[in-house]
């Protein structure tokens, strides 16, 4: 167990590091229209991104024994969602704040609280 918590911690780092990277950094139009030609990608992103974060932070947590875990992941996710769009308003470089971001951003937290209680009840049946 020891090493999961080194792991998952890792992994929580790593994943927060890129969020923060993807979330901050002032992308420009690089990629032609047709590389990635889905509608809404950008908030697919963003559901994929604090998914990914609710469920590394959770297991991050559990693997230390906090009880409540997936609720300290959830709550996690969600201001750490919402700190990094007030960010993207307040730096200045060139991205927008906006709020169907962070909706997206808590509905990947809750789709995550989804399958982990869904993995959860199949596992103790």
């Amino acid at each position: 167990m020891h090493r999961n918590k080194r792991l998952f911690f890792f992994l929580g780092i790593l994943w927060t590091c890129a969020v923060t990277f993807m979330s901050l950094y002032p992308f420009k139009d690089d990629l032609p229209d047709s590389f990635f030609n889905l509608p809404f990608k950008d908030k697919i992103a963003h559901f994929c991104f604090y998914f990914g974060f609710t469920v590394l932070w959770y297991y991050y947590f559990k693997s230390i024994g906090i009880k409540k875990s997936l609720e300290v992941s959830i709550i996690l996710a969600i201001l750490y969602g919402i700190l990094m769009e007030i960010m993207q308003y307040a730096m200045g470089f060139g991205r927008m704040m906006d709020v169907k971001d962070i909706i997206a951003n808590i509905l990947g937290s809750v789709f995550a609280l989804i399958i982990i209680k869904g993995i959860s009840y199949r596992c103790s049946h």
